[in-house]
């Protein structure tokens, strides 16, 4: 497993512990973020990406190029798009690696007037319900 994200999502619950905001989507997460999950490793990488990620041949990742990275994807929905085409998310993976708040994405075509979470989310800027934009901005991440 890939822990590089270690300091960073220390950095990221001991915030927890004096930010209610950071608090409530920690505990959204089971009160602890891994180094494991998405946004520690987005903020790992832009904090390092001054120095630049490189490879025995080549620089894979600079400061430039961090902000020209259109979209971020779990190595799922990574694997679906390109076994599909189509740019969905799981909501699994948006809930569980990246902190998404899936109970305010609702299907709002349900009839009925029922209330569900769809199980495959389309382009993110459809769920901004679901991102807590003042978390995102207190740990660094405002631009995601």
């Amino acid at each position: 497993m890939d822990h590089r994200a270690t300091k960073e999502a220390d950095l990221i619950n001991e915030c927890g512990t004096s930010n209610k905001t950071v608090a409530d989507v920690l505990e959204f997460v089971g009160g602890k973020i891994s180094c494991e999950m998405e946004i520690p490793k987005i903020v790992w990488v832009k904090h390092i990406c001054p120095g630049g990620i490189t490879t025995t041949t080549r620089t894979i990742i600079t400061q430039e190029s961090y902000k020209e990275v259109a979209k971020w994807m779990d190595l799922a929905d990574f694997l679906t798009f390109k076994a599909t085409g189509k740019e969905v998310r799981s909501m699994c993976t948006l809930t569980c690696k990246w902190t998404f708040a899936s109970h305010k994405m609702v299907n709002e075509k349900q009839e009925d007037n029922e209330k569900s979470v769809e199980s495959d989310v389309p382009i993110f800027h459809q769920m901004a319900k679901g991102w807590n934009a003042e978390f995102l901005s207190h740990i660094g991440l405002v631009e995601v």
